[in-house]
C-alpha cells in the first residue's frame, strides 16, 4: 500500500540532506577567506535547511481533509520564511557575519533544495516509465 505521506516525508528528507551538503561543500570552499565567511555560509544554508525540515514537519502532519492540508502547507511556508528572516536578522546584528556569503549560503541551499526535487521526480518518472 502506498502512503503519499511517507513518500513526501522521505523526499523532503532527501532533498534537505542534499541541501546540507551542497551548503557544507560551499562552505569549504568559503574557508580560505576566512572562518568568520565559512561560518556565515554555514548560518545561512542551515537555516535554509531548518526552515524546510520544520515546513515539513507543520505540512506533513497526518491524514487530514484539503482545507486543513492546504492551511497546513501555508502555515509550513509562513513559519518557514519567519525563521529565515529572524536568523538572518540575529546572524547580521548580533553574530555581525559578513552578509554576503549568509546570502550565498541561503541562495545555494534553497536552489539545491528545488533542484534536487526535480531530479527526484525525474527519476520517479523513468521509474514508471521503465516499469510499463
Amino acid at each position: 500500500m502506498l502512503n503519499p505521506i511517507a513518500v513526501g516525508r522521505r523526499s523532503a528528507l532527501r532533498a534537505t540532506l542534499i541541501e546540507f551538503c551542497t551548503v557544507g561543500l560551499l562552505a569549504l570552499l568559503f574557508v580560505p577567506m576566512g572562518g568568520k565567511e565559512a561560518l556565515a555560509v554555514l548560518v545561512g544554508g542551515g537555516a535554509s535547511a531548518l526552515g524546510h525540515l520544520l515546513a515539513t514537519r507543520v505540512a506533513l502532519n497526518g491524514i487530514v481533509p484539503a482545507r486543513v492540508a492546504f492551511a497546513q502547507v501555508v502555515l509550513g511556508s509562513v513559519v518557514k520564511w519567519i525563521l529565515l528572516a529572524v536568523v538572518l536578522v540575529v546572524a547580521l546584528r548580533i553574530g555581525h557575519l559578513p552578509p554576503l556569503p549568509l546570502l550565498a549560503g541561503l541562495v545555494i541551499g534553497l536552489l539545491a533544495y528545488l533542484t534536487s526535487f526535480h531530479w527526484q521526480a525525474k527519476q520517479q518518472a523513468a521509474r514508471v516509465k521503465r516499469d510499463r
